[in-house]
């Protein structure tokens, strides 16, 4: 590749990123401009709050992966607890809402249960979380499942109901059946909707972990949030939010090339029929 060439791309990337980004970027300057001139002591600059979280959070140690022992002590076990509840939402929402979805009878049993629990606010099951498991792991393991569960069933329940009947008839015509039609047709065909569900869930999960720790915690990011609020140090506790803002950005950042390796038949199909 010629330097010309090279500089040529690096330039549309940078445009694309700018395209992309600039609304952000932009948000991130006011902020700056405007508590730099009120000098707040509750909402500090967004360099001072940048700057807090790289020292608090981070550290220049490539063993312990530029993480801090703060970081491994608290953020740590706030992921473990997100990935134990997320997880266990994705095996029981998944499994749920292909046997739903199959059998139109079970969704009708069950169909003012999905809507008892989606309606349902999860923080609401924060006291009765706090009965059955004490403030423990499972705890918030427990709360997190619960609470992202529904998106994830409700969603692959209707992407496996949504599968038009064309596709059906061509799996009878080549006699596919079982574990072959769950496998080529069922699955495949509902995949779009699943992630659909994954993705909402996953947000969810973030928030039901960083505010069951805000509430009764005594680890994890939330956990110190509160603590330097109740404490009067409202740098680190933006600190802290800016850390889950990130977290939240990189999961998500994760999860968009997941499935775009996942589907990258879905998005071919897409931009064929466009």
């Amino acid at each position: 590749m010629t330097a010309r060439a090279l500089r040529g791309r690096t330039g549309s990337a940078a445009i694309w990123v700018l395209r992309r980004s600039w609304l952000f970027v932009l948000f991130l300057v006011a902020w700056e401009i405007n508590f730099r001139l009120r000098e707040s002591i509750f909402v500090p600059p967004m360099t001072e709050i940048v700057g807090g979280m790289l020292s608090k959070w981070f550290s220049a140690n490539p063993l312990t992966l530029f993480t801090s022992e703060f970081f491994r002590e608290h953020a740590v076990v706030s992921l473990v607890r997100l990935a134990w509840g997320w997880g266990i939402a994705i095996v029981a929402g998944v499994g749920a809402g292909l046997l739903l979805g199959s059998f139109r009878s079970l969704e009708a049993l069950s169909r003012w249960v999905l809507r008892f629990g989606l309606s349902t606010p999860s923080t609401v099951l924060l006291p009765l979380a706090l009965v059955l498991f004490g403030i423990t792991n499972p705890m918030y393991v427990f709360l997190v499942a619960v609470g992202t569960v529904w998106p994830i069933l409700l969603n692959t329940m209707d992407g496996v109901r949504g599968i038009d009947a064309e596709t059906k008839m061509a799996a009878r015509s080549l006699r596919l059946g079982g574990w072959r039609l769950f496998r080529r047709v069922t699955l495949p065909a509902a995949s779009p909707q699943i992630f659909a569900g994954l993705r909402v869930s996953m947000g969810i999960a973030l928030i039901l972990v960083v505010v069951s720790e805000i509430f009764v915690g005594t680890r994890g990011i939330g956990f110190d949030i509160i603590l330097s609020q109740r404490t009067f140090r409202f740098d680190e506790m933006w600190s802290s939010v800016a850390l889950i803002a990130v977290i939240a950005l990189v999961l998500n950042g994760l999860f968009h090339r997941v499935e775009a390796r996942v589907l990258h038949w879905h998005q071919s199909h897409r931009e064929a029929e466009t």
